[in-house]
């Protein structure tokens, strides 16, 4: 019932005045089974056939997404990949970079303020929920 109603949507629009969508698949390679790939093909179809400007983001932790895909998925693809690796070793080493980033300089005035914002920075990443 939707999948129609969409595509008939995508196909009424204008590339002049549509504003574009973003569609962003969390875990694509759950979508690369053999049963669930019509969806994707589908969906890219539609950013290459659309009235409607249609972006298609996939994001996975796997390297060989790649070749997961059918051939006739593999073709509506734009060929861009882009591949974020994670350089830091444990979640502490992540965390220390990542609060050290959000500390206030020493510049920072008024002092007050900046010794505030880095002790509860401080209380935040020695919290128990972030573990």
């Amino acid at each position: 019932e939707t999948s129609p109603a969409l595509r008939e949507a995508l196909m009424q629009g204008s590339q002049d005045e549509s504003k574009c969508i973003v569609v962003i698949v969390e875990e694509i390679d759950l979508f690369a089974h053999h049963g669930h790939q019509t969806l994707l093909y589908t969906l890219l179809d539609h950013t290459h056939h659309s009235a409607v400007p249609l972006v298609v983001v996939g994001v996975t932790r796997r390297l060989d997404i790649y070749s997961l895909f059918e051939k006739r998925v593999l073709s509506r693809f734009s060929q861009r990949f882009i591949h974020i690796t994670n350089p830091w070793p444990t979640f502490a080493a992540y965390k220390t970079m990542f609060f050290g980033i959000l500390q206030a300089s020493p510049a920072f005035t008024p002092k007050s303020y900046r010794t505030q914002w880095n002790k509860r920075l401080e209380d935040i990443s020695e919290s128990a929920a972030l573990d």
